[in-house]
């Protein structure tokens, strides 16, 4: 029987575990792992500072001796002096991700490629030898692409408060589930597959990192790859996590419904919060109104938020697997019965367009006559008490 990418069992079943664990020993002593060949590709505009505590991690890994290739999209900072100065190759490429990353892929002729984001860091030592393992124990298997990504959790200033949060975001990135992937999570790749997907989407300067996540779910498989890897809390730290939540949901919400007027225009409005102390959500809320108004009219506007609701619908099981953060204390153990319950029980009763309509109605009340009016009269007085 087999089961869709991440679907959840009750119960982690620690002697099957220990059986598994065993059997991947077996099979790694018998199976030569690909320690060679492997290029790190790290997309930065100025990010010097992450850079040199990144490079310096990479350099102190075990048991394996990549090539790093920072991919410069034009920074100011002396990250050009630096990589001269530690003899690490840097490609100068246009702003952009997507752009930056496709460049420097175009540079290595074959081999397995590794991209991450400059404010990754890598705190074990072994981490790269061990995904290496993982990821040639796995290849035999698989005829078709093949994409691994690490779990993360989140480096931050703080690590006592809103530990809910936090590990409600951080065990998402341990599940191979649609939409919970992205490039903080790495990417770990063979230069023959990425050529095959076409490399990423470089139409946004964002996305390009759902868009090959999702190309990779409808061609191949993801895989899980062992130890973590941290990256910087600071965006949420600094604009507010909630709201950055928020503005990530509706993001992807309207991503993939295919809401492209809204990703023309919002970018925009993004960069002249550049120096806010907050993100303000209330400009994005606007900017919906508008398009929907002046481009879709009532019946494309209808048609627009059915799929949205088809789409937080096909999400459901982020509200069951919230339920089992909150009963953490309880269980006190990492166990998802609610998320199993979700799974093998409810989602079966809500794949039908009845359901659809029904989210859709409670999505545009909670988006539209919630959140919205809330975070207008909270930004408000925020603006008034800031005069």
């Amino acid at each position: 029987m087999t089961t869709r990418p991440g679907k959840t069992r009750l119960f982690d079943n620690h002697k099957k575990r220990k059986e598994i664990g065993k059997a991947k020993q077996r099979e790694t002593s018998t199976c030569r792992p690909i320690t060679d060949g492997l290029t790190i590709i790290i997309p930065a505009i100025n990010e010097l500072d992450n850079l040199r505590r990144l490079t310096t991690d990479i350099q102190q890994q075990q048991g394996i001796v990549p090539k790093i290739l920072i991919a410069d999209g034009g920074s100011k900072d002396g990250t050009q002096v630096f990589a001269r100065e530690e003899r690490i190759l840097l490609l100068a490429c246009p702003p952009g991700r997507g752009k930056q990353m496709n460049l420097a892929a175009r540079q290595i002729s074959s081999g397995l490629l590794l991209f991450l984001h400059a404010d990754t860091r890598l705190p074990n030592p072994d981490t790269l030898r061990r995904a290496l393992e993982h990821y040639s124990l796995h290849q035999p298997h698989y005829s078709g692409i093949l994409a691994g990504h690490f779990p993360i959790r989140f480096e931050r200033k703080d690590a006592h408060r809103h530990k809910l949060f936090w590990r409600y975001a951080e065990e998402k990135t341990q599940f191979n589930r649609p939409d919970t992937i992205n490039g903080d999570q790495g990417l770990l790749i063979s230069k023959a597959h990425f050529t095959d997907l076409g490399g990423f989407d470089e139409a946004l300067h964002f996305l390009e990192d759902q868009k090959i996540a999702e190309m990779i779910f409808k061609r191949g498989q993801w895989i899980v790859l062992p130890d973590y890897i941290l990256t910087s809390a600071r965006r949420f730290e600094t604009e507010g996590k909630h709201r950055l939540y928020i503005l990530m949901a509706i993001i992807m919400g309207l991503f993939k419904t295919g809401f492209s007027d809204f990703f023309e225009l919002a970018p925009a409005l993004y960069r002249q919060q550049k120096f806010a102390r907050k993100l303000s959500l209330t400009p994005f809320f606007k900017l919906i109104w508008q398009i929907k108004a002046q481009k879709l009219g009532l019946k494309k506007s209808v048609r627009a938020w059915y799929r949205v609701g088809r789409y937080v619908r096909s999400h459901s099981w982020q509200l069951f697997y919230f339920i089992d953060q909150l009963c953490r204390p309880i269980y006190r153990r990492k166990i998802y019965p609610f998320l199993w319950f979700h799974d093998h029980c409810f989602e079966k009763l809500i794949r039908n367009p009845i359901a659809n309509t029904l989210t859709m109605l409670l999505a545009f009340a909670w988006f539209m006559g919630v959140i919205q009016p809330a975070y207008w009269l909270i930004e408000r007085r925020s603006a008034y008490d800031y005069k």
